[in-house]
């Protein structure tokens, strides 16, 4: 049966965090017309991010403020894609009450999403059908090509991952990804709806 935890079998190799990223901007210069990208967890740690560092210090206007300044280096990311016809397609799965991480990131998925990514919130109490029957793992999917599946310490620090480059396994991935999209709801109407932050 095809499912998370990520089967020894289909690991075409394990990535250490800077093998990862080298990957990913192998994987995401080559892609033609979709990047799906799933996250499940809570909390992560964000090392070197500015914006997050002013955040974990307390300094919350400031963490804002480089969020905004980091627009131009985001949109070096992103509009090359657009330009391309690629999509990116994020889904984040959210457990209530909101972590102060999710607080802290649905600041940047605004200026994300008005960069042209399309990002879709969803409720884990939501998809419990789903999750009876597969235990959800972040992962990254290129096209139906390649697919990195990341790795985390338990306080959420990305540790590396794994090349995923198996027919069968890809095409599994982006049915989860899109049956997950499809339980969420956008960004932008979840932005609507929600109390300040």
């Amino acid at each position: 049966m095809i499912q998370f935890p990520l089967p020894e079998d289909v690991i075409e190799r394990t990535l250490t965090r800077s093998e990862w990223r080298l990957e990913f901007q192998i994987a995401q210069s080559s892609t033609r017309h979709a990047i799906r990208k799933l996250e499940s967890r809570q909390n992560y740690l964000e090392p070197g991010n500015p914006s997050w560092e002013a955040w974990i210090a307390g300094y919350e206007k400031r963490a804002q403020a480089l969020a905004e300044a980091n627009r131009a280096e985001q949109a070096g990311v992103l509009r090359p894609l657009e330009d391309r016809g690629v999509s990116f397609i994020r889904v984040h799965v959210l457990e209530y009450p909101l972590t102060p991480y999710i607080r802290f990131e649905l600041d940047h998925y605004r200026i994300s999403s008005e960069l042209g990514e399309q990002i879709f919130l969803v409720d884990r109490s939501d998809i419990e059908d789903i999750e009876s029957q597969e235990s959800l793992q972040d992962f990254i999917l290129f096209d139906e090509s390649r697919a990195l599946v990341e790795k985390f310490s338990s306080e959420g620090l990305l540790l590396g991952g794994a090349l995923v480059r198996d027919r069968d396994y890809l095409a599994w991935m982006a049915d989860l990804h899109d049956s997950l999209r499809k339980r969420g709801t956008t960004y932008e109407a979840f932005r609507e709806r929600l109390t300040p932050l």
